[in-house]
């Protein structure tokens, strides 16, 4: 393949954050976590369905029960997402709907970034209000990290022939990501030691998959 203005426009991939998908199988919550309020008077159990909570919309149940053990039935409980690092929450109000057997289902929990959040949980059952906060670290799948050879102001500035460029290595891109088991690719990182090709990882893996000769 000759090299041609695609290559001086064209959004390179240059690799696949690995830190992402790290923290998502070493760093992220237990499908599990218990803890006690903060005066001691319920135990919440938080359980995702999913392997980990998703940086976006999240559902999960959350059991309460009272210092004999017994299931907490028509509480008032409220969930707050909140970063303490950035200052800042979720912006989305969860919802919360009263199952059966001191079970809540929290649904539209929604974590913006990657990073370290708390997960406040606010319980109300009769005069008794106590909170526990989960430290939680949403994960992404992973996301391609691009630069660009050729800067320009606005996309907007591109011709028909430069978005049509543009437009065939992404489609070439998604392709490599969706072929490409990442899980199995990190723990085969972790596990094996660095050798001499280790800089050629992205050339191998993505580079050679979406035919861009520089």
């Amino acid at each position: 393949m000759k090299v041609n203005w695609v290559h001086k426009i064209v959004f390179i991939f240059l690799a696949i954050q690995v830190n992402i998908l790290a923290e998502g199988l070493v760093s992220s919550p237990d499908k599990s976590l218990s803890q006690k309020t903060d005066k001691g008077l319920f135990l919440i159990s938080l359980n995702v369905e999913e392997s980990a909570l998703q940086v976006g919309a999240n559902e999960f149940d959350l059991e309460i029960r009272n210092l004999e053990k017994s299931s907490v039935e028509g509480a008032v409980v409220s969930v707050t997402p909140w970063m303490p690092s950035m200052g800042h929450g979720s912006g989305v109000v969860p919802g919360i709907t009263n199952r059966s057997n001191g079970i809540y289902r929290a649904s539209n929990v929604v974590f913006s970034m990657v990073g370290d959040w708390q997960l406040k949980v606010d319980v109300k059952d009769g005069n008794t209000v106590d909170t526990a906060v989960f430290d939680v670290h949403p994960v992404s799948p992973g996301h391609a990290l691009v630069i660009p050879k050729k800067h320009t102001v606005s996309l907007l500035d591109l011709n028909k022939n430069q978005w049509n460029s543009l437009r065939i290595a992404i489609k070439k891109t998604i392709k490599v990501i969706e072929k490409t088991n990442f899980k199995k690719l990190y723990q085969k990182m972790i596990e094996e030691k660095p050798t001499k090709k280790s800089n050629l990882f992205c050339k191998t893996i993505f580079f050679d998959k979406i035919s861009i000769v520089w």
